[in-house]
C-alpha cells in the first residue's frame, strides 16, 4: 500500500467516524431540546430557530417563524455533524468514555460561548437567565453523550498523526 493510499483511507476513516458521530449527538439533542422547553416554557434563547431569526434580522432579512424553524432544523443537522467531524479530526479518544465526553462537552461549549455572542446570534451573555447557561452546559453535554456513543473505546482507535496525514 503507498502512503498517500494509507493516508486517503485514514482521513476517509476519520470522516466517516465523525459524521456518525455527529448524527448521532444530533438526534440526542433532537430529543433533549424538548425537555428544554419544558423547563423553560419557551425556546432556549440558543435554539436554532431564534439563532436563524437573529442572524436574519442582523442582515436586513425578514422571515417568518416558520421559515426560521425549517431552516433552523437544517442548520442544526449541517452543524452538529460537522462537529462530529471536527472533534473526530481533532480530540484524542483515549481516557475513559466519561472523561471524553466532558471534554468534548467543554471544548463545544467553549466555542459556543464565544463564537454565537461575536457573530450575534445570541444576546451577550450577561443578559442571559442563568438557567439558560446551566442549560447549554447540558445541551452541549447530550451532543457530547450522543456523539461518544459512535465512538469506539480508547483501545481500539488511536488519533493519527496529523503530520501524516
Amino acid at each position: 500500500m503507498s502512503r498517500t493510499g494509507g493516508r486517503s483511507r485514514r482521513r476517509r476513516s476519520i470522516f466517516a467516524l465523525g459524521l456518525v458521530a455527529g448524527l448521532a449527538g444530533t438526534a440526542v439533542l433532537s430529543i433533549f431540546e424538548s425537555l428544554e422547553r419544558r423547563l423553560l416554557g419557551r425556546e432556549p434563547v440558543y435554539a436554532p430557530a431564534r439563532l436563524v431569526a437573529r442572524l436574519a434580522a442582523r442582515a436586513g432579512i425578514a422571515i417568518g417563524a416558520s421559515r426560521a424553524r425549517r431552516l433552523g432544523r437544517a442548520m442544526r443537522w449541517v452543524y452538529g455533524p460537522s462537529l462530529g467531524i471536527a472533534s473526530a479530526w481533532l480530540s484524542s479518544p483515549s481516557g475513559p468514555r466519561p472523561g471524553r465526553v466532558l471534554r468534548r462537552a467543554a471544548a463545544i461549549l467553549g466555542f459556543e460561548l464565544v463564537a454565537l455572542p461575536l457573530v450575534g446570534a445570541v444576546p451577550p451573555l450577561a443578559a442571559w437567565p442563568s438557567v439558560e447557561l446551566l442549560l447549554l452546559a447540558a445541551h452541549t453535554s447530550a451532543f457530547a453523550a450522543g456523539a461518544e456513543l459512535a465512538f469506539p473505546p480508547a483501545a481500539g482507535w488511536r488519533t493519527p498523526n496529523p503530520s501524516t496525514l
